[in-house]
């Protein structure tokens, strides 16, 4: 798990937690105890670089993207997948993947999932850049 703590970007991060949820987890022969372990682990480092406002720089994603205008129709990336707006209320708005059933709510403040914290709406797709 020092590769994970070793990553200078949150970029770098995401990668070497696939890679190594490739390797422990339990559908592909490995320890239950280590992916959950991994997991939180993951998630402890993920929120300390969005805590540094690092997902913008390492993202590709606006400072603080204005979602307050959206209206249904609109397009949106959300984690580099076009996707449309469906619906918008006060707190939130319900988009749906273009091309697929999968739906989701995000947060009209911040952009972020509000049951998944890993999904990010922004305007333009996220750079995919690895060093």
């Amino acid at each position: 798990m020092q590769q994970l703590a070793a990553a200078q970007s949150l970029n770098e991060l995401k990668y070497q937690y696939r890679r190594l949820a490739a390797i422990h987890h339990p559908d592909r022969g490995g320890c239950n105890m280590q992916m959950q372990t991994l997991n939180s682990r993951y998630e402890q480092l993920h929120l300390q670089f969005i805590g540094k406002n690092a997902h913008a720089a390492n993202q590709g994603f606006d400072d603080h993207p204005d979602f307050s205008q959206l209206c249904c129709g609109d397009l949106l990336y959300i984690n580099n997948t076009l996707s449309e707006v469906l619906e918008v209320t006060n707190r939130g708005f319900r988009v749906v993947a273009k091309g697929r059933a999968r739906q989701a709510w995000f947060d009209l403040n911040t952009g972020l999932g509000m049951f998944n914290r890993r999904l990010q709406a922004g305007f333009a797709p996220r750079s995919t850049t690895r060093h």
